[in-house]
Formats: structure tokens, C-alpha cells, sequence
């Protein structure tokens, strides 16, 4: 009982991390080689921020038992810049985050705030194996 509300958290993280991964895929092998982040993340949320290389002042959720990510792992991304961090917001307020690994995918000079209607990406594959999509908003 302890756990309980870290797994459904970790769980929760992890879930959504593997969506916007598996939509990032989808869309690069596509004939439109882009996706809305609106439609592969849930909730009521209005506004989107993406900060990448984050080095994080507060300690984020360590997931315990292979959960999500555990602390070592976000470590070695923080080290190595590739840590990137995708909160939700709507009305202003908070509502939730994702973790993001750098090395999977790289938002390309994503702006400030981005709004729920906007958030639409076009996927580049990477120009060799084991690079990162490249995510640049598409407008």
C-alpha cells in the first residue's frame, strides 16, 4: 500500500512518455510526417512548454523497481543535456509534466509557450542510427 500512489504516478509518466514516442515514430514513417501533441496527450490542458537540457532545482519523482525513470538514468541525461522536461498548463495553472529523453528526440527551437492548437510537430528522421528525430513545430 505504501507504493501505491508512486506506481500509478511512475506508471502515469512512463505511459505517457512511450505515447509521444510511439506518435513521434508514427509520424515518421507517415505520408504527413507530423502529429498534435493535443491528440496523443490526455487531459484538459490548454498550453504546453518544452524546456530542454533541463537541469532540474526541484527533484522530480524517483521511480523505484524500473517504474519510470529512476535516478541514475536522469542523472546521465541531465550530464549529458539531454534531459528535457514537457509541462502542461491550462488557464496558467500546472496541471501536469512528462520527462523526455533527449536522445530519442530533439525539439528544434521550440518557442516559449506553445498552445494547445499549435502544438503540432513535423518529425525529421535522423540523419544516421542512434540520432534523434528532430521535432520542429509545424505552422
Amino acid at each position: 500500500w505504501y507504493y501505491g500512489s508512486s506506481y500509478s504516478k511512475c506508471v502515469e509518466l512512463r505511459e505517457s512518455r512511450q505515447a509521444l514516442r510511439s506518435a513521434i515514430s508514427k509520424a515518421a514513417d507517415s505520408s504527413t510526417g507530423s502529429f498534435s501533441l493535443g491528440d496523443v496527450m490526455p487531459g484538459q490542458w490548454d498550453e504546453v512548454r518544452i524546456v530542454q537540457a533541463h537541469r532540474p532545482g526541484q527533484v522530480p519523482l524517483n521511480c523505484p523497481f524500473g517504474w519510470d525513470l529512476q535516478w541514475r538514468e536522469r542523472q546521465a541525461l541531465i550530464e549529458a543535456g539531454k534531459y528535457t522536461i514537457i509541462g502542461f498548463f491550462a488557464g496558467g495553472q500546472f496541471e501536469r509534466y512528462i520527462e523526455y529523453r533527449g536522445d530519442w528526440a530533439v525539439f528544434d527551437e521550440p518557442p516559449k509557450s506553445i498552445s494547445r492548437s499549435a502544438a503540432r510537430f513535423a518529425v525529421t528522421q535522423p540523419a544516421s542510427a542512434g540520432e534523434p528525430f528532430t521535432l520542429k513545430l509545424d505552422q
